[in-house]
Protein backbone atom coordinates (compact mmCIF):
# COMPACT_ATOMS: atom_id res chain seq x y z
CA UNK A 1 0.00 0.00 0.00
CA UNK A 2 1.46 3.37 -0.87
CA UNK A 3 2.31 5.83 1.57
CA UNK A 4 -0.79 8.01 1.06
CA UNK A 5 -3.31 5.21 0.75
CA UNK A 6 -1.85 4.04 4.47
CA UNK A 7 -2.25 7.65 5.95
CA UNK A 8 -5.95 8.34 4.61
CA UNK A 9 -6.31 4.74 6.14
CA UNK A 10 -5.14 5.81 9.43
CA UNK A 11 -7.13 8.79 8.78
CA UNK A 12 -10.37 7.15 8.54
CA UNK A 13 -9.11 4.82 11.72
CA UNK A 14 -8.89 7.89 14.10
CA UNK A 15 -12.54 9.43 12.63
CA UNK A 16 -13.99 5.81 13.61
CA UNK A 17 -12.33 5.71 17.14
CA UNK A 18 -14.10 9.18 17.91
CA UNK A 19 -16.95 7.34 17.14
CA UNK A 20 -16.63 4.76 18.59
CA UNK A 21 -15.12 6.28 22.12
CA UNK A 22 -17.72 9.27 21.81
CA UNK A 23 -14.46 11.95 21.89
CA UNK A 24 -14.52 14.75 19.83
CA UNK A 25 -10.63 13.74 18.86
CA UNK A 26 -8.27 11.27 18.30
CA UNK A 27 -5.27 12.63 17.76
CA UNK A 28 -1.76 11.56 16.67
CA UNK A 29 0.93 14.32 18.21
CA UNK A 30 4.62 13.97 17.27
CA UNK A 31 6.88 15.56 20.07
CA UNK A 32 10.82 16.66 20.00
CA UNK A 33 12.75 18.66 22.73
CA UNK A 34 10.61 22.13 21.93
CA UNK A 35 7.47 21.24 21.18
CA UNK A 36 4.31 19.22 20.55
CA UNK A 37 2.45 19.25 17.36
CA UNK A 38 -0.54 17.60 15.69
CA UNK A 39 0.43 14.83 12.97
CA UNK A 40 -3.00 13.90 12.49
CA UNK A 41 -6.41 14.24 13.93
CA UNK A 42 -9.88 12.80 13.49
CA UNK A 43 -13.05 13.34 14.94
CA UNK A 44 -16.37 15.62 14.63
CA UNK A 45 -13.65 18.44 15.89
CA UNK A 46 -10.85 17.50 14.04
CA UNK A 47 -10.67 21.12 12.79
CA UNK A 48 -10.03 22.66 15.64
CA UNK A 49 -6.92 20.68 15.64
CA UNK A 50 -5.29 21.30 12.19
CA UNK A 51 -2.21 19.31 10.60
CA UNK A 52 1.12 21.09 11.92
CA UNK A 53 -0.86 22.66 15.55
CA UNK A 54 1.70 23.35 18.06
CA UNK A 55 2.30 23.50 21.70
CA UNK A 56 5.81 24.49 22.88
CA UNK A 57 7.13 22.39 26.11
CA UNK A 58 7.68 24.14 29.06
CA UNK A 59 8.46 22.79 32.13
CA UNK A 60 6.03 24.50 34.02
CA UNK A 61 3.06 23.61 31.66
CA UNK A 62 0.89 20.78 32.44
CA UNK A 63 0.01 18.88 29.04
CA UNK A 64 -1.75 15.30 28.99
CA UNK A 65 0.66 14.37 26.45
CA UNK A 66 3.65 15.53 28.31
CA UNK A 67 3.24 13.37 31.01
CA UNK A 68 2.65 10.46 28.65
CA UNK A 69 6.16 11.20 26.87
CA UNK A 70 7.57 11.98 30.53
CA UNK A 71 6.31 8.55 31.69
CA UNK A 72 6.65 6.32 28.92
CA UNK A 73 3.06 4.65 29.26
CA UNK A 74 -0.79 4.58 29.13
CA UNK A 75 -2.13 7.80 31.08
CA UNK A 76 -6.26 7.68 31.33
CA UNK A 77 -7.84 10.70 32.82
CA UNK A 78 -11.32 10.59 33.18
CA UNK A 79 -12.48 14.12 34.41
CA UNK A 80 -9.77 16.60 35.14
CA UNK A 81 -11.91 18.69 37.13
CA UNK A 82 -12.10 15.56 39.57
CA UNK A 83 -8.29 15.36 39.56
CA UNK A 84 -5.91 17.37 41.82
CA UNK A 85 -3.13 16.44 39.43
CA UNK A 86 -5.20 17.58 36.48
CA UNK A 87 -7.95 20.56 37.49
CA UNK A 88 -5.23 22.93 35.92
CA UNK A 89 -3.92 21.88 33.01
CA UNK A 90 -3.16 23.67 30.22
CA UNK A 91 -5.26 21.62 27.57
CA UNK A 92 -8.31 21.79 29.96
CA UNK A 93 -8.17 25.54 30.29
CA UNK A 94 -7.01 26.65 26.64
CA UNK A 95 -9.08 23.64 24.72
CA UNK A 96 -11.59 22.77 27.33
CA UNK A 97 -10.50 18.88 27.33
CA UNK A 98 -11.18 17.38 30.32
CA UNK A 99 -10.70 13.40 29.31
CA UNK A 100 -8.00 11.88 27.87
CA UNK A 101 -6.59 8.54 27.22
CA UNK A 102 -3.29 8.15 25.42
CA UNK A 103 -0.13 6.03 24.87
CA UNK A 104 3.73 6.72 23.87
CA UNK A 105 4.27 6.49 20.06
CA UNK A 106 8.13 5.35 19.35
CA UNK A 107 9.95 5.34 16.01
CA UNK A 108 12.38 2.54 14.63
CA UNK A 109 15.06 2.57 17.35
CA UNK A 110 12.35 2.83 20.17
CA UNK A 111 12.63 6.22 21.44
CA UNK A 112 9.46 8.09 22.18
CA UNK A 113 8.71 10.27 18.82
CA UNK A 114 4.81 11.43 20.55
CA UNK A 115 1.08 9.58 21.82
CA UNK A 116 -1.83 8.17 20.25
CA UNK A 117 -4.31 9.65 22.36
CA UNK A 118 -8.36 10.65 22.41
CA UNK A 119 -9.74 13.72 24.07
CA UNK A 120 -13.17 15.10 24.47
CA UNK A 121 -14.96 18.35 26.45
CA UNK A 122 -16.94 16.03 28.68
CA UNK A 123 -15.97 13.59 31.68
CA UNK A 124 -15.45 9.42 30.29
CA UNK A 125 -15.18 6.64 31.78
CA UNK A 126 -12.35 5.11 29.65
CA UNK A 127 -12.65 1.14 29.93
CA UNK A 128 -9.88 -1.72 28.98
CA UNK A 129 -11.52 -2.01 25.60
CA UNK A 130 -10.70 1.61 25.24
CA UNK A 131 -6.99 1.06 26.14
CA UNK A 132 -7.46 -2.05 23.70
CA UNK A 133 -8.05 0.54 20.84
CA UNK A 134 -5.98 3.21 21.31
CA UNK A 135 -3.04 0.87 21.65
CA UNK A 136 -4.14 -1.48 18.25
CA UNK A 137 -3.89 1.90 16.37
CA UNK A 138 -0.81 2.93 18.36
CA UNK A 139 0.85 -0.04 17.07
CA UNK A 140 -0.26 -0.11 13.66
CA UNK A 141 2.01 3.19 13.13
CA UNK A 142 4.40 2.10 14.35
CA UNK A 143 4.71 -1.16 12.38
CA UNK A 144 4.01 1.21 9.19
CA UNK A 145 6.41 3.98 10.20
CA UNK A 146 9.20 0.81 11.07
CA UNK A 147 8.30 -0.83 7.54
CA UNK A 148 8.37 2.18 5.37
Amino acid sequence: MAVDAKIEDFQARLNQLAIDLNVSNVLVMKSDDLSVKVDLSGGPEADKFPLGMEELRKPDKKLYCEKVIETNGLLVVNDSTQSEEWKDNVDAQKFGLISYIGVPLHGPDGTIQGTVCAVDKKSHSFDEKAIQSITQLRDDIEKFVTEK
